[in-house]
């Protein structure tokens, strides 16, 4: 009866080694697969990092290239808005009147027109944009204006900026930079 019992405790107990060893072989192979999981997460870390910079590259430069395409533009507000205007006309009287004596008849607009929005309800004007076909023209305008800080044209007071991407007007610079 005690062989009996010896011989069935050396059967229990090279069963258990075989399952020890099938659940050594099974975390060997679960740890080595951890390990490269762990590896490619890396790596996929990476190249997501690099496409993030890439990214932020790209659009800083998208930003550049809106805002030299804009580079010839100003926005006027505050030019109060009414039915049939035309902002070539409205713009002319304008510059001339910021420029005085050293105005022209000819300001180079390539193109003019309201903000495209609708008309607001409380009756604030849409900003007026345009374009001119010269720089300089438009640095001695902007100048002008910066020299008249309470500028009014046709009883409203009215402000020159540079027409400058939302992209920069959100984040204060280029792409938050």
């Amino acid at each position: 009866m005690v062989a009996e019992l010896r011989a069935v405790i050396r059967e229990e107990i090279a069963a258990v080694r075989a399952d020890l060893t099938a659940l050594e072989h099974r975390v060997d192979a679960l740890d080595a697969e951890r390990l490269q999981n762990t590896h490619r997460q890396q790596a996929a870390d990476l190249a997501t990092t690099r496409q993030g910079n890439l990214l932020l590259d790209l659009r800083r430069q998208v930003e550049d290239l809106d805002n030299r395409g804009r580079r010839n533009n100003i926005r006027i507000r505050g030019l109060p808005e009414a039915e049939g205007e035309l902002p070539h006309e409205l713009l002319t009287g304008l510059f001339s009147h910021l420029l005085g004596e050293a105005a022209s008849d000819d300001f180079g607009i390539e193109w003019a027109h309201r903000a495209l929005r609708a008309p607001r309800r409380d009756g604030v004007s849409r900003d007026l944009i345009c374009a001119l076909a010269s720089f300089p023209l438009k640095e001695e305008l902007m100048k002008a204006a910066r020299s008249h800080p309470d500028l009014r044209y046709m009883d409203a007071p009215v402000a020159l900026y540079h027409d400058l991407s939302q992209t920069t007007l959100d984040t204060g610079g280029p792409c938050g930079r």
